[in-house]
């Protein structure tokens, strides 16, 4: 995944309501920690952002026949929600005389309360952490009908099933919404061949000589997988005041449902830790546009 959101192209600025305005203190009180504390920018963080988005600097269609500039470049903070995470989970040891044990799984997650972005660590080979990630992946859940929602969370728990397993009607449904959306695909276990549109699958049209398999292509790590912690890879300290910070969209109540529903575990909101970021707005280099775009970069400190 690209470690920056998705660029927004459009007539008006889609951070016009806070993205000059100074923060307004009165604004969600509620949800406020006493001393406000924020994740920290990297040392040369700024360096490294200008040098980011320059490299991706007129990568868009829209600007090929023109080219674009940078207009300006800000810091900004947006609120991560914390979330602590416990499920019990049921295991049988023994080979004759079968012993349940029981294992608490517990965890601490990060949710955007503005964007609905779920936050976790990128880890490199060998395990060495490097950057962090978000996903929409809660976003998109939550948009998904009950039976689709419950058919994808299956694949991503399980990895894949035979195309045949969801050859029922209600499952065959929902797969083809899945598949409209992109969100899983059948491929060949013997060629490698992929069916990449709802179509190809659709009515049975499988090649009959062929084994096919359905499966996610959303990744969503596992409860246990400490990645989600930021706070242990993360250094934290108290927020700079200087800096404007996204306004609070989405309430931890909502986070919580689709969470608890998400990983089928309790969930209890602890507040709010402040994620730091720089956001650059693209203008073309012809007057004459209007349009605009925008890219985001995450340079943080690890401890």
């Amino acid at each position: 995944m690209d470690e920056t959101q998705n660029p927004a192209t459009c007539d008006e600025d889609p951070y016009e309501d806070y993205y000059d305005a100074p923060y307004d203190d009165s604004y969600d009180n509620s949800y406020k920690d006493a001393g406000d504390k924020a994740f920290v920018f990297r040392e040369g963080s700024d360096i490294d952002a200008k040098k980011y988005f320059e490299s991706k600097k007129g990568n868009k269609p829209l600007f090929r026949g023109s080219g674009e500039k940078i207009n300006e470049i800000k810091r900004r903070y947006t609120p991560l929600g914390r979330f602590n995470i416990c499920r019990r989970d049921t295991h049988k040891t023994g080979l004759i005389f079968k012993k349940k044990n029981y294992v608490d799984l517990e965890n601490t997650l990060y949710v955007d309360l503005a964007h609905f972005d779920l936050f976790y660590i990128k880890k490199r080979i060998l395990g060495k952490t490097s950057d962090i990630e978000h996903s929409d992946i809660l976003q998109t859940l939550r948009d998904l009908p009950t039976e689709g929602k419950t058919l994808l969370l299956d694949l991503i728990e399980y990895g894949s099933v035979t195309y045949e397993q969801l050859c029922n009607p209600l499952d065959e449904k929902n797969m083809m919404l899945l598949m409209q959306k992109d969100l899983i695909e059948a491929y060949s276990s013997k060629s490698s061949n992929v069916l990449n549109t709802a179509g190809a699958a659709a009515g049975g049209r499988i090649p009959p000589s062929e084994q096919y398999y359905v499966r996610p292509k959303v990744y969503l790590p596992r409860l246990e997988d400490k990645i989600y912690d930021l706070s242990s890879f993360l250094k934290i300290d108290s927020i700079d005041p200087n800096y404007p910070r996204d306004d609070t969209v989405f309430t931890p109540e909502e986070a919580v449902e689709i969470l608890e529903e998400v990983f089928s575990a309790d969930a209890v909101f602890d507040g709010i830790t402040y994620l730091p970021y720089h956001i650059c707005q693209y203008t073309p280099k012809d007057s004459k546009s209007r349009q605009t775009r925008y890219e985001l970069y995450f340079s943080l400190q690890f401890i």
